[in-house]
């Protein structure tokens, strides 16, 4: 397998500079467009790899505009030795066909996968609903999908700094089967912690989501734990308690349960109580509806987003210089200290990302480097990806 991957990379290599010399000399580029067509090759890779025995492996949600993203977190996770079978989901053609060739060559251990037209196919997805699911609620579908018994569900814009195969190691994943991080406290009347009627009465809605689910459908009584009303969601002192950049569930070792509330929060509930922002809460809530143990671990998180390529030049040079020096120091989970987004608050108004009076602690070195190689093997992939798409213009112009 590591020769096959040497090989691939070499043959990118060389693909990579046949093209940019071939474009020189071309009139119109079909004649370039032309002769990569016949790299067949790239199908056959497709084709023979057989991946079914993997029962472990990392997934990630993507679409045509995060394949820079999602490419060089392939290359991040290779270069601090993770070797695992990486899953790229998508939903209903969501990705080109110069993002599979992309993401072909740069790794023999990938496989592609449209969730969309499978569950569409095997009836557990109505056609007319498919395209809901091209967003972050595919994420929760791609779980529920995915063959994997051991899954490491992960963002696309991730920054990772070890190797995140270590969460499969950790004593909450080998006594639960999962690893939760906590999301920022944020003391707001929103999602978790925003109001709705039920029964004539006003309650928050993650306590109408606890009293009004079908626990009957699943055979289940209404039983919540006692982790559920320590929470700061339930005690009406934050409007987030997940976050959803990393996810770790070991399907073959829970309940399967939990499954199938989660296949029920994203194709039924999520239509009519707006509890979570986006995915982000229907991962712990499923197995807290379920019944079924979860654990949550410290998590600092930092997210960076890449949006220009007209001087490609100047964008890595601002990104490199926006890298962090500090980032918000650990700590317990505790109760928010003062209200964001609130014109009336003496401290004055900040965004609710920012983790505001927490403390804060220098980042090291090294993770400074890997976020700008990160930023780096992005911004290439994505001149890569903006040549693949204009030849793919080409071929359906002649």
């Amino acid at each position: 397998m590591p020769l096959l991957g040497t090989c691939i990379m070499c043959l990118f290599v060389v693909y990579i500079y046949m093209i940019s010399t071939s474009a020189v000399a071309m009139k119109d580029g079909k004649d370039v467009y032309e002769s990569i067509s016949k790299d067949q090759w790239l199908v056959q890779i497709q084709r023979h790899h057989d991946f079914s025995s993997i029962r472990r492996g990392i997934l990630v949600c993507v679409f045509d505009a995060m394949i820079p993203m999602a490419a060089s977190l392939v290359l991040e996770l290779r270069a601090l030795g993770n070797t695992d079978l990486i899953q790229m989901y998508h939903c209903n053609g969501e990705l080109s066909a110069a993002s599979h060739r992309i993401l072909y060559m740069l790794d023999a251990r990938l496989e592609i996968v449209d969730v969309c037209k499978d569950f569409v196919a095997s009836g557990r997805l109505p056609a007319a609903k498919a395209n809901d699911f091209r967003s972050f609620w595919l994420k929760p579908l791609a779980l529920v999908h995915t063959r994997l018994a051991e899954v490491i569900l992960l963002d696309a814009d991730d920054l990772l700094f070890h190797d995140p195969s270590q969460l499969w190691q950790t004593p909450g994943y080998k006594e639960t089967g999962t690893v939760f991080f906590y999301d920022r406290e944020v003391a707001k009347a929103e999602y978790l912690n925003n109001w709705s009627v039920h029964r004539f009465q006003r309650m928050l809605n993650l306590h109408v989501l606890v009293d009004t689910f079908e626990y009957a459908q699943f055979h289940l009584m209404k039983r919540p734990s006692k982790y559920l009303e320590r929470t700061l969601a339930w005690n009406k002192h934050s409007a987030h308690e997940q976050d959803s950049s990393v996810v770790v569930v070991n399907k073959g070792a829970t309940s399967s349960v939990a499954m199938d509330v989660l296949y029920h929060l994203v194709m039924h509930t999520r239509y009519t109580l707006d509890f979570s922002y986006g995915d982000k809460e229907l991962f712990w809530l499923a197995f807290e509806l379920a019944q079924v143990p979860y654990s949550y671990i410290f998590n600092p998180y930092v997210n960076h987003d890449m949006s220009s390529l007209q001087d490609p030049a100047a964008r890595v040079a601002e990104l490199v210089a926006a890298i962090p020096t500090h980032v918000s120091r650990q700590r317990k989970r505790s109760k928010p200290l003062t209200t964001p987004e609130d014109a009336a608050n003496p401290d004055g108004f900040w965004p609710q990302e920012c983790l505001y009076k927490r403390g804060s602690e220098a980042m090291r070195p090294q993770d400074v480097r890997a976020i700008e190689r990160r930023i780096h093997s992005a911004m290439r992939i994505a001149m890569i990806q903006q040549r693949e798409l204009a030849l793919d213009k080409l071929k359906k112009k002649h």
